[in-house]
């Protein structure tokens, strides 16, 4: 990613930013800030433009902003044109973490997740599940989802292919490809059908 030219190399903190503030924006429906993201909203420094940050003021983002978010967005569906005048997909996963046991406690906002590091686990917030689902979606390109196998707990991993925008059956076939190639769904082992 790094040896693309600047020209066709979206910035994706910077796209994942934008994502969070227009989706944000999108979603609020006037529903309150948790106690917790309010406190969070209160000691954000005025130049933080981390995604967190976006996410935090996309409720009562100014309409200016939103424009110049729009503009980013449109921006950002022209670089990932030029990628692929050179590439024809983009692997990536589909989220931090393979497949976790399913939890309901406390509020979704503040539950955490495990995610494997070179120098330790870290744990993330359940926004951050969206980084790399949501990374097709702002500059409005296809992208398909498919198995690549188990981890040690026996849970699904999956990747996506992302494709140049209205190509939905190129990243359909590839995911087909790989399928035939490497093979598809394994059903977890706990979850073979009879098992309790």
């Amino acid at each position: 990613w790094r040896d693309l030219p600047p020209a066709q190399r979206p910035d994706l903190s910077e796209q994942h930013r934008t994502y969070r503030s227009l989706l944000g924006s999108s979603v609020a429906n006037g529903a309150p800030l948790t106690e917790a993201q309010q406190q969070r909203l209160a000691e954000l420094e005025p130049d933080d433009r981390s995604a967190e940050a976006a996410l935090l003021r996309a409720p009562s983002l100014p309409h200016a902003t939103w424009l110049q978010d729009n503009e980013h967005r449109h921006a950002l569906s022209h670089q990932w044109e030029q990628l692929f005048k050179d590439y024809d997909v983009v692997l990536t996963p589909v989220a931090p973490t393979p497949a976790f046991a399913h939890q309901q406690q406390g509020h979704k906002e503040e539950r955490r997740f495990p995610v494997a590091y070179a120098d330790g686990v870290r744990h993330i917030g359940f926004r951050e599940l969206f980084y790399w689902a949501g990374l097709p979606v702002l500059p409005g390109l296809p992208a398909t989802s498919f198995p690549v196998g188990l981890d040690d707990d026996g849970l699904p991993i999956s990747a996506q292919v992302v494709g140049p925008y209205l190509e939905d059956r190129t990243t359909i076939a590839f995911a087909h490809a790989w399928e035939q190639a490497q093979g598809g769904f394994v059903v977890p082992p706990r979850y073979v059908q009879g098992d309790a």
